[in-house]
Order: structure tokens, then sequence, then C-alpha cells
């Protein structure tokens, strides 16, 4: 988080990272490329039309008889050098309590828009 102080920005605390320095290339690689069993792509338009789209959708999931809604997590925004947005990540799944009663975030898939400037193999 920031703050502007005299029409500056700057820091409002100082924050201890606990992973990975969040970047296109970790986020794409570390985050959703390794740790994901399987890959699906669907393009929306092309590199010139991508922001013609406003998407609002809900998604769920059937198992059995029963219909469970997945939960979105917005994984962030990242914008290129001159700070223009270039990618966003919205991750879905659930929360569940683990042996120690502890509510956790169980991903099960995530959602990358960006406007074609990113490597998709």
């Amino acid at each position: 988080p920031v703050s502007e102080v005299g029409g500056t920005l700057g820091p409002m605390r100082a924050y201890n990272r606990f992973g990975p320095e969040n970047s296109v290339q970790s986020v794409l690689e570390d985050d959703i490329k390794k740790k994901a069993w399987a890959t699906k792509r669907i393009q929306l338009g092309t590199e010139t039309t991508y922001s013609l789209y406003n998407i609002i959708g809900q998604v769920f999931m059937k198992r059995d008889q029963s219909v469970r809604k997945y939960l979105v997590v917005d994984g962030g925004e990242y914008t290129d050098d001159q700070g223009v947005p270039t990618m966003q990540v919205y991750h879905l799944g659930f929360v569940f309590k683990d042996e120690e009663g502890t509510s956790k975030f169980s991903r099960g898939f995530s959602l990358v828009f960006h406007n074609g400037d990113h490597d998709e193999s």
C-alpha cells in the first residue's frame, strides 16, 4: 500500500515479503503453469479488440447431485513500465478447514486476462 504525502507517493509501511516478487513472469510460470495439471486457453478477439470486452460472470461446479459456486480471489493487476495495465489474474476455488481448524483457500484454476503481450507457451 502507498500513500501520497506532499505530492509524492511512498509506502505506508514496510512489509516483510514471504514469497517471490510478484511479477508477470513469476505469476504465469511459478504460480499458475507449474502447479497446473491441465491447461486450456480461450482467446477472445484479437490483440486490437481485447479492450472491447466487459465480462461479468459466475462459475459453478456440479458434483454428484449438488452445485457449488466457486469463490473468486483477485490475484492482481499487472502493468508495464509506463503504468499501462497488461494483465489481470483471478483465482477460483473453495475455502475449507484443515485438521487444525484453519480456513484455507484451495485454488481450482486461474483466469488470466491479458492483452497479448505475454508468452502463451
